[in-house]
């Protein structure tokens, strides 16, 4: 992995990026979700 980091060090940080993007992207969606699942329970 070092080797990699030595190399490719944009590829790390790219990848680095797109990680935490997609964390991001489905926390959100989750909480989405939970509110939508929460309202439904209410209303009905």
């Amino acid at each position: 992995m070092i080797f990699l980091v030595i190399h490719f060090p944009w590829q790390v940080v790219l990848l680095n990026q797109v990680t935490t993007k997609f964390n991001e992207g489905s926390y959100q969606l989750t909480l989405a979700l939970g509110n939508c699942i929460l309202y439904f329970l209410l209303i009905s």
